[in-house]
């Protein structure tokens, strides 16, 4: 066996070429290309053991011929674990002489693929994560974004809560109706709802800001200064026309509404 000098083969090369450190269940394709001009036979061994096709033991040895000279076994490893740990060659013969070309493979345990994920805080792609373990990436506010991958290596309880929303005006529906309200308060509330209606006719065009308006107009709903009752029938007309695919939030506008109309 010649591990270094390759003879009269001109191309003997693996791709990846060195040690492989894999996560469990990962797949793993080596391409072995030698050049064929004086190559008898190309094999790959495993810990001395010559390797052939196994689909129950997920293994893979595909033949690709490319003119004028060059052969290509591509080794695929497929769902590994730590029995695929150890020594992988791909031996070339010219005859009378096995050259060969090694490398080493090693698992670590199962976890979580890369994975994009798309709330109204944002779009987070979140990188592979080993398993019971939790990553975390930075929101544009300056709090941070965490996403779990439990110990079955599945991504779980995504949590978001620290972030900013992605609209301006999903934050400000939301800080609003955070806001304390007194006499003048409720006015002004009422009057910067009007302002932003007005501005955007798809203002309310997402069923989260349909739910935060509606806590913004809870919370006034029962004081007795509120606005003119013709700004606060525009007011539920709009918010009505957008909220027709929520029923349950409808109705709530709708007794919300009258018990602000009958005051």
């Amino acid at each position: 066996m010649n591990c270094g000098n390759t003879g009269g083969i001109k191309v003997f090369e693996l791709d990846p070429a060195t040690t492989q450190l894999v996560f469990t269940n990962d797949t793993l394709p080596i391409d072995c290309t030698v050049s064929t001009e004086y190559v008898k036979h190309v094999n790959w061994y495993r810990n001395g053991r010559l390797v052939s096709t196994n689909i129950s033991a997920k293994i893979e040895v595909v033949v690709k011929q490319t003119p004028p000279s060059l052969l290509t076994k591509t080794l695929i490893l497929r769902n590994l674990t730590k029995e695929r740990t150890g020594l992988w060659s791909c031996i070339a013969n010219d005859g009378q002489t096995n050259f060969t070309k090694s490398l080493s493979i090693f698992t670590e345990p199962a976890s979580c693929p890369e994975v994009t994920t798309e709330t109204d805080k944002g779009k987070y792609k979140w990188p592979r994560t080993g398993h019971d373990s939790r990553a975390e990436l930075m929101c544009k506010s300056g709090a941070k974004a965490y996403y779990t991958c439990n110990a079955d290596a599945q991504w779980v309880d995504l949590d978001t809560q620290g972030c900013k929303y992605s609209s301006d005006i999903t934050q400000l529906l939301w800080e609003l109706s955070l806001s304390d309200f007194n006499i003048t308060t409720s006015v002004e509330m009422v009057k910067t709802l009007m302002k932003m209606l007005m501005q955007s006719s798809d203002i309310i065009s997402h069923k989260i800001d349909v739910i935060y308006v509606a806590r913004v107009l809870s919370r006034i709903s029962s004081s007795y200064y509120l606005y003119s009752k013709a700004e606060i029938n525009s007011i539920d007309t709009t918010i009505r026309a957008n909220a027709e695919d929520v029923f349950t939030i409808t109705m709530t506008f709708n007794s919300m509404i009258f018990g602000i109309l009958v005051h």
